[in-house]
């Protein structure tokens, strides 16, 4: 949403009840003050709240007991000693439930859904609990809730195939140059397998996908039936770990490992033969597959801030908020630290005094696999320098911010003048090795660090241990902001993973970058999680960034190089979130302005749901993948981060309120704020995000607190939290009938049937069993305060124009029930005693009041209701705020000037002439539009323009007529409206394109080989050494799986950099080019075919095939999986024959498409893996051999 004019602003204000007839504004710096907290009984419990979900076990244990062999449930229970037990109340909780529940005796550790508790007690507490009226039933926590499905061999031998997929695309196929686990693989299989049931255990197996690194504890070989398995061991509570390690050793398990924790931990590998019995084990919680972890920007700085592709504009670094003073962890393989993004020469060694690297230490616990070094493609140095990199000139912003500077410059990150901490955690640049996560999060708050950076994980979308410790941590430190990569298991669903699936951490997806920036990148691993809560939160840049480059393996340490994956998205969207809190802290809101007395440190919650609240709904290739037919969705999450739609600074339309609301609420109580909304063409968005009780190991659902978001319209409309419909644009559901009880995020958008008038926004506890539950609230739009604004609709006029006025200001809304007026003077240098207008509210308590007043040239006449004017003259609009909400009050002013003279044109020209295209570029004195009018004939009859404003004009023709002459004018327009016109005074530019390159050699006999000397590696020509270099063009990216193709007398080839170039194979000048791929995807070696070159391209969104004009490069036919139900492979060479254009896919499949339209003639089944060679053709017959070995004739 743009801000670029105040002609969007509307009215968005908390008010407070006051009295039956009147409203007052109640606004602090730190939060907008809400109404009265108001309880209310508890609601009846609805149907679904008598099941209880325990570990995929669903049962409502009144109607029937799920079904558990004998080995894996408890036969008797001590009466006389404590044991861990089940307890359902009979509807939402409340406080006096839990204290009545506590005054039995028993001891309350963990809430599962649905109001249900997991306690320790005895036999006479547990019976004195079963008797209290608001308990439904109790039970013993048997052995079989304790066994992850996770477990199975099914799961093993999916992760075992995804292993083998991961290391096959490494070592010899990857589509990538840099890839490293799940964070840089840019093609990776998603597998899904069915869900099975295993009926005598009552539970089920979720489908999972996956995509583990070479050094996963996943078995490799034979390993996925073999009879040990590696496992991670939750206790009930931390005093039962030494029980637990005496359990393992006797059961023969080994490498095992413990800590503490939250909730402690034990892992160890142990044969499958025992885990039934480890199940037996009192102190035992959860048992789970312990799967190992591993890892997983100029151009991402103004997508995440503003996402404007013609000006690339930076708005939060523009106001000079970079980071500073706030400090980011990154968790990771370690730094380089002696690259220029890190190093301070007056400090050798990180610590306290340094001016980027404050803190570097290991973090890896007893693993011992962590070194202090950046091992592999320095991962760790490539994250970190995209989330606080400074290089060049220190907290000053260095880079090209188009990215088109290369390697040739710095490339500063989001906070790039934020402090580092690195936490070491791999001594191998792939694994990431811990004992527990809680350390990490313990040691980043020890180092003062509140927002901590992950871009490694594993697989598969559960909530599991680590989740449990890193929701408690927040939980109990609510200011500190954990992020974790979506992974790159894209592009299926429930890919997602696992340590981002926790609720109280923000999961990061991936866009393609740059101008792709509405695409979903094709490996960015998708939602939901296990339990069907939406993830990714949001997504950001994570193909092709830039960002520092370290001394492995062919660093110098110094450069920068760009890498690919949704590593790269978590620590822009860190450096984002350190933007954002630095704007709390240091007093940007409310007043746009910074203000010391102002600041306050924001929750995490605060920082995430401002965050989700600036994110955009994609629109582009894979945002709407999977069936997914609404926004937000899995793919993308509520979309991409884009600051500026969140954050408000002074002038900006669209304004910005919160609540931090730290007391929090109970189940019943809710909290209500009124809106006042003044313009109707502006939407409505209001962002709850509460940091949520942890919830137990796979647990479905994982929420345990439930808070409900209501918005209602002045009609009475109301909208419920997450109930969306529609996409493109997905927008919130008037009047729904369900209400969300999964997420701890909330959101009401509303863009269509926008009402102006007095709006209602509720928080309501609707069911908050470990309260008081705490929320964050972000609401933005044209957001009113007493703190008055003034605006007119341009910066300059022509000197008959009207100018419109706009004031927006909370203190004149004296009628709630009616209309209001303000008075602004308007004044000239002309006409000095100013003119009175009279602006009237533009609907009843909306706070804006809009009016008009002409211009004319002439001598003053006060009075009149012109304002009189002459160019050059500057108009000054005034009113008086009786009360800027902070004590003060004063005028409050708004500039223009008078404009009738036209842009003065120069430098007109045309460049860069081909045979099919040609530059036309000119300057102008001031900002303007650009306009060519061009044609074979005069008056020129074709128009090509841009309507961004600039002073260098540069205009693209493409298409043109080789050896023909073109004449051209140029013409610019200004922001008041004045046009200048440089056609040559009549005679017009001109310019005449090339000859087209010939369509065959002038030489027939070039290069003629004489092959005397057959089968011995010799082929005398009169090319014969020495041989000398005719051109060079490039470096490009390196060249692999394809070659140049020589026809129609073009060169062709494309690199890794995915673009397609056409050069004159004498002199080696480029003719044309297109981005057709992605970076670093391999592409074909294309054919050319009676003028059409047909060509395989890889990108984010999958492979496509496309038929271009050899001579123009113009796309005639291009088709994709959406059009052919096929994943084109762009890993071999492409064959034409009788009208059809041969090629495999990544399905193993030989296919032929009509050369006319793309169309599928016919696909065969190869066997092998996923790679195949191309096809050659030959008397009817296409041919093609497998990685297997088998060569197929069709």
């Amino acid at each position: 949403m743009s801000r670029h004019t105040w002609s969007r602003i509307f009215a968005f204000v908390i008010v407070a009840v006051m009295c039956l007839s009147a409203f007052a504004i109640l606004q602090t710096p730190a939060r907008a003050v809400p109404q009265a907290v108001i309880g209310l009984p508890p609601v009846a419990m609805p149907n679904y709240m008598k099941y209880i979900n325990v570990n995929n076990f669903k049962f409502d244990p009144l109607a029937a007991m799920p079904t558990i062999p004998a080995t894996l449930q408890y036969s008797s229970v001590a009466r006389n000693t404590p044991s861990y037990y089940l307890v359902q109340f009979n509807g939402p909780v409340t406080p006096d439930m839990k204290k009545a529940l506590a005054a039995t005796d028993v001891t309350i550790l963990y809430y599962v859904a649905y109001n249900t508790f997991i306690v320790r007690a005895d036999g006479p507490a547990i019976d004195r609990a079963a008797a209290l009226p608001s308990v439904r039933w109790t039970g013993v926590f048997e052995p079989a809730y304790k066994l992850s499905p996770r477990l199975s061999d099914e799961f093993g031998a999916l992760a075992q195939r995804a292993m083998d997929r991961a290391r096959y695309g490494d070592q010899a196929s990857s589509d990538a140059v840099t890839v490293v686990g799940p964070g840089m693989s840019s093609k990776t299989l998603t597998l899904n397998s069915a869900a099975s049931t295993v009926t005598a255990a009552g539970k089920s197996v979720s489908p999972v996908s996956s995509s583990l690194g070479g050094r996963s504890s996943a078995p490799s070989g034979a390993e996925a039936a073999s009879a040990t398995i590696p496992v991670e061991i939750m206790a009930f509570e931390p005093s039962r770990v030494p029980e637990i390690v005496r359990a393992v050793s006797f059961l023969g398990g080994h490498q095992t490992s413990y800590s503490f924790g939250q909730t402690g931990g034990v892992r160890a590998e142990l044969s499958k033969s025992v885990i039934e019995k480890l199940a037996r084990v009192p102190g035992v919680m959860y048992i789970d597959r312990f799967v190992q972890p591993y890892v997983m920007n100029d151009l991402a700085r103004w997508v995440v801030q503003s996402g404007d592709t013609v000006n690339h504009a930076t708005p939060v670094h523009d106001h000079g908020i970079f980071g500073t003073n706030q400090t980011i962890t990154i968790g990771d393989t370690g730094i380089d630290y002696k690259h220029p993004d890190f190093w301070d020469p007056n400090n050798a060694t990180p610590g306290p005094t340094a001016r980027k690297l404050t803190a570097y230490y290991k973090d890896c616990g007893n693993t011992n696999h962590c070194d202090l070094n950046d091992n592999g493609i320095n991962h760790g140095t490539h994250t970190s320098g995209s989330a606080t990199g400074d290089d060049g000139v220190w907290h000053v912003y260095d880079g090209d911010a188009t990215g088109s500077n290369g390697t040739t410059g710095p490339h500063d990150g989001q906070s790039f003048d934020a402090f580092l901490n690195v936490q070491d955690l791999s001594d191998d640049g792939f694994g990431i090795y811990f004992d527990s996560v809680t350390p990490l999060w313990t040691d980043a708050v020890s180092h003062g660090s509140w927002i901590h950076s992950n871009s490694w994980g594993s697989c598969c979308s559960s909530y599991i241990p680590e989740d449990v410790d890193t929701d408690t941590f927040i939980w109990n430190n609510q200011d500190f902001l954990v992020l974790f990569a979506a992974g790159n298991s894209g592009s299926g669903l429930n890919s997602m993973n696992p340590f981002a699936v926790a609720k109280n951490v923000i999961g990061v997806g991936a866009t393609v970058n740059g101008p792709g920036l509405e695409s979903v990148a094709d490996f960015s691993s998708r939602g939901p999680a296990g339990d069907g809560r939406l993830k990714p939160d949001v997504t950001a840049p994570g193909v092709s960034l830039w960002s520092a480059q370290g001394l492995d393996p062919q660093g110098d340490g110094t450069a920068y190089w760009t890498l690919s994956g949704t590593s790269m998205a978590t620590p822009t969207v860190a450096g984002s979130a350190g933007l954002v809190r630095q704007y709390y802290m240091d007093g940007w809101y409310p007043t746009g302005s910074k203000s010391a007395t102002d600041g306050f440190t924001p929750s995490a919650a605060l920082i995430k749901a401002t965050i989700i609240n600036s994110a955009r709904e994609m629109t582009g290739a894979g945002a709407y993948a999977n069936g997914e037919n609404k926004y937000p969705n899995d793919n993308q999450g509520f979309g991409r981060v884009t600051l500026d739609d969140a954050l408000f600074f002074q002038g900006d339309a669209r304004g910005l309120t919160v609540d931090d609301y730290r007391s929090g609420i109970n189940t019943g109580d809710t909290v209500t704020y009124n809106l006042a909304i003044g313009d109707s063409t502006m939407p409505v968005e209001v962002t709850l995000v509460w940091t949520d009780y942890p919830g137990t190991a796979n647990c479905a659902p994982c929420l345990v607190n439930d808070l409900d978001l209501t918005v209602t319209a002045p009609d009475g409309t109301t909208y419920n939290g997450n109930q969306y419909m529609g996409f493109n644009p997905g927008e919130s559901q008037p009047n729904p009938t369900s209400r969300d009880n999964l997420n701890n995020v909330e959101s009401v958008l509303v863009i269509s049937n926008v009402q102006a008038g007095l709006w209602t926004v509720t928080v309501h506890g609707f069911n908050v069993p470990q309260g008081p539950q705490s929320f964050a609230l972000v609401l933005t739009g044209g957001i009113a305060t007493e703190h008055g604004v003034i605006g007119l609709d341009h910066h300059s006029y022509q000197s008959s124009a009207t100018v419109d006025i706009k004031v927006v200001d909370t203190g004149l809304n004296l009628n709630p029930n009616g209309t209001d007026t303000v008075q602004v003077n308007m004044s000239s240098n002309t006409e000095s005693t100013p003119e009175l207008v009279t602006l009237t509210e533009t609907g009843n308590s909306t706070a804006v009041f809009a009016g008009s007043i002409p211009l004319a040239l002439g001598p003053p006449n006060p009075g009149d209701g012109v304002l009189q004017v002459s160019n050059g003259d500057n108009i000054t609009a005034m009113y008086f705020d009786n009360n800027n909400g902070l004590g003060g009050s004063g005028p409050v002013y708004a500039y223009a000037v008078v404009d009738d003279s036209p842009p003065v044109i120069s430098g007109t020209a045309a460049s860069n002439l081909r045979f099919n295209r040609a530059d036309i570029g000119w300057t102008t004195d001031e900002l303007s539009d650009s306009l060519v009018s061009w044609g074979v004939g005069t008056p020129p009859g074709n128009t090509t323009g841009s309507a961004t404003r600039t002073l260098s004009h540069s205009i693209a023709l493409t298409g043109l007529n080789d050896n023909t002459t073109y004449f051209f004018a140029v013409q610019s327009t200004d922001e008041a409206g004045n046009t200048a016109l440089d056609n040559n005074n009549s005679a017009y530019y001109s310019f005449t394109t090339a000859v087209k390159p010939p369509t065959a050699p002038p030489n027939a006999e070039w290069p003629t080989f004489h092959n005397n000397q057959p089968r011995q590696g010799i082929s005398p020509s009169k090319h014969s050494p020495p041989m000398n270099q005719q051109w060079m063009d490039g470096p490009h990216l390196i060249n692999r799986w394809n070659g140049p193709v020589m026809a129609d007398g073009i060169l062709f080839s494309n690199p890794l950099d995915g673009t397609l170039r056409a050069r004159d194979p004498y002199s080696g000048e480029v003719l044309w080019s297109r981005t057709l791929g992605g970076q670093f995807y391999y592409t074909s070696t294309p054919t050319v075919a009676n003028g059409v070159l047909y060509a395989t391209f890889y990108g984010p969104s999958g492979g496509y095939v496309y038929a271009l004009n050899d001579v123009t490069g113009d796309t005639i036919w291009v088709v994709g999986i959406s059009d052919t139900q096929l994943d084109f492979n762009a890993r071999n060479v492409m064959a034409f024959a009788d009208d059809l254009v041969f090629g495999t896919t990544w399905g193993r499949q030989a296919y032929a498409l009509h050369a006319s339209d793309g169309s599928v003639a016919w696909t065969f089944q190869l066997d092998g893996l996923a790679i195949a060679s191309g096809a050659t053709i030959n008397a009817g017959v296409a041919y093609f051999e497998t990685i297997a070995g088998t060569v197929f004739a069709l």
